[in-house]
């Protein structure tokens, strides 16, 4: 069995190799979570039990039918028992949660002017 290996934002151009940041994020929570006994159990247990779930849609299904028509997944779906992921980080678009800006004076920026 190879070495995973994990590149924040980007990729390891020797390698070939790219991360999700998304991914990468709950990865290192669950790893923090673990060594210190919030949780047990696998990083497939750690996402599938996350409230809410991260969810995503395979980008040719986003690309050919739309974000209102694409099938959800969830990236629970695409991680193994044994920490295995099976999508490229090209293959999957996450749908992000919507936001808000706040500026320093506290106030929403509704524009760039």
């Amino acid at each position: 069995m190879g070495k995973q290996i994990y590149v924040v934002g980007g990729v390891d151009r020797k390698k070939n190799l790219a991360s999700v940041d998304k991914l990468f994020r709950r990865l290192c929570t669950f790893s923090v979570y673990r060594k210190v006994g919030i949780v047990s159990g696998n990083l497939h247990n750690y996402l599938k039990a996350a409230n809410p779930r991260d969810d995503c849609f395979l980008t040719a299904d986003f690309l050919g039918q739309g974000a209102a028509a694409a099938p959800v997944h969830f990236l629970d779906e695409f991680v193994a028992a044994d920490g295995k992921i099976s999508k490229q980080p090209h293959e999957l678009v996450f749908r992000e949660q919507p936001s808000t800006l706040i500026g320093p004076d506290g106030k929403k920026i509704k524009d760039w002017k």
